[in-house]
């Protein structure tokens, strides 16, 4: 039994430099990617402060209601589409899709932001 215990744990002990490197660079990948996914979140709050400031009153109840629905659903299917369309489901995957679809949305806020600039 102790052989069989030693032997077991040579053969673990073997292919740890292998396996736990590429987990390690792949979970490092995939916290880079949250840590951008998440200031990508925090820029879109901002965006949004911005935007809000500068539309009228009416303007705010439909923004309010767009932003509401993207953040309570729409966000996530769009997230949920873009992982789904990976040829793999992983940590980095999920994290990626998150970042690319704020950054989508990004956009879309910003453009009425530039259009409000240019016409003054």
């Amino acid at each position: 039994m102790a052989l069989l215990r030693a032997f077991v744990l040579a053969l673990v002990a073997s292919s740890i430099p292998y396996l736990p490197a590429r987990a390690v660079e792949t979970s490092l990948a995939a916290e880079q990617a949250r840590r951008a996914a998440d200031a990508a979140a925090e820029q879109l709050v901002e965006l949004r402060r911005a935007v809000w400031l500068r539309l009228t009153p009416a303007q705010k109840a439909a923004f309010a209601a767009r932003e509401r629905a993207w953040l309570n659903g729409g966000r996530m299917d769009e997230e949920q589409r873009c992982a789904d369309a990976a040829p793999t489901q992983s940590p980095l995957v999920v994290q990626q899709c998150r970042l690319a679809v704020a950054e989508r949305h990004r956009v879309k806020l910003s453009a009425p932001i530039v259009q409000a600039s240019a016409s003054r």
